[in-house]
């Protein structure tokens, strides 16, 4: 596979998006050069990119008016060539099917607010594009989603307090979107897929701090959801993934992030120890491997720059992958780090 990614050089107003194959230490391939696109524009703004499960399409949307009505354009990466194929008025949202050759976008109404989402086969007309769902309620705003593990395409109709998911098989072009939950008000959910035969959800159906529950893929109306991570009245869940062998929740307690990991075959929860009381932390996957056993999380407090981790959940084992260079007048301080403590103090 490849690694895909937004880099800026100095005096540079707009990144360039690249990509190396199997490694990081490949040989940079540049994607999308947007200073040199940009040359003939005021404003050139990226809203939203994507790249086909094999590769070799980019679709990503231009916005060189600020008024968030991107045009989709879908670039062949191994000629460098832009396909005839050009779709105004989209919301910057795109997912490709599994085909490699088929796209889902999300394009606005006359508010700018993103409503309809249609299908388009790479090489046909713009015109013949097909209508695959229509969000008639003008409160409700609609996006784009794939599963974890790519097998559904997710369609999200949300609005302030409520929302409501509906899916397709990605490998099904024929397929008509099925909904998960019927929207009801001030429940909110996001359903996603990484195994077997449950969908797992995030949700606030009876947790004020959210919950995440599984969903027969058969049956997954809320009758039929079962937790995962309970709610906690007194964590707010932020995020959770699904690994092989392990749950794996971000929450916030106390003002302070927490990160949580609960041992599918021992049953037991447990958590990542920062070592200080005062910081900022965030988690993320290490992998698109689930059956990765590591995580990776960024954290900063006032005696430590900014740094990013790779955390071992089986061994606790954790490395140190980069740290922020930080000015020389600052320095000293980190140095001395060891000389001071810092306390979280609650009124």
């Amino acid at each position: 596979g490849y690694w895909y990614y937004t880099r800026f050089e100095e005096g540079r107003q707009y990144p360039y998006y690249a990509r190396k194959k199997g490694t990081t230490t490949n040989k940079e391939e540049i994607t999308l050069n947007v200073p040199e696109l940009a040359k003939k524009h005021q404003i050139y703004l990226v809203r939203g990119w994507i790249v086909s499960n094999d590769n070799q399409h980019m679709a990503y949307g231009i916005d060189t008016s600020g008024n968030r009505r991107s045009i989709l354009y879908i670039k062949n990466l191994l000629s460098n060539e832009l396909h005839p194929d050009k779709i105004f008025n989209t919301s910057g949202n795109y997912v490709w099917a599994n085909d490699n050759k088929t796209l889902y976008y999300v394009i606005n109404d006359h508010t700018v607010r993103p409503y309809k989402v249609m299908k388009h086969i790479l090489g046909s007309a713009v015109n013949s594009d097909t209508e695959i769902y229509s969000e008639k309620d003008s409160t409700y705003a609609v996006g784009l989603s794939k599963s974890n593990n790519n097998r559904y395409i997710f369609i999200r109709s949300g609005t302030t307090n409520a929302s409501e998911d509906r899916y397709l098989d990605a490998s099904n072009l024929s397929a008509a979107p099925v909904i998960i939950q019927p929207r009801g008000n001030n429940i909110e959910y996001r359903a996603d897929h990484f195994e077997g035969d449950v969908f797992h959800i995030y949700t606030n159906k009876d947790a004020k701090n959210f919950k995440f529950v599984t969903a027969p893929l058969n049956n997954p109306g809320i009758e039929y959801w079962k937790d995962v991570m309970p709610a906690n009245d007194k964590a707010y869940l932020e995020n959770a993934e699904v690994l092989k062998n392990y749950y794996v929740a971000q929450t916030k307690e106390n003002g302070l992030t927490q990160i949580k990991f609960f041992d599918r075959k021992n049953k037991k929860w447990n958590r990542v120890n920062f070592g200080q009381e005062d910081y900022v932390a965030q988690m993320y996957q290490a992998t698109d491997d689930r059956s990765s056993d590591s995580i990776r999380y960024y954290f900063t407090s006032l005696s430590t720059p900014g740094s990013e981790y790779l955390y071992n959940l089986k061994t606790g084992e954790k490395k140190l992958l980069k740290q922020q260079k930080v000015e020389t007048i600052l320095i000293l301080s980190y140095m001395k780090q060891k000389d001071y403590g810092q306390h979280q103090l609650t009124a």
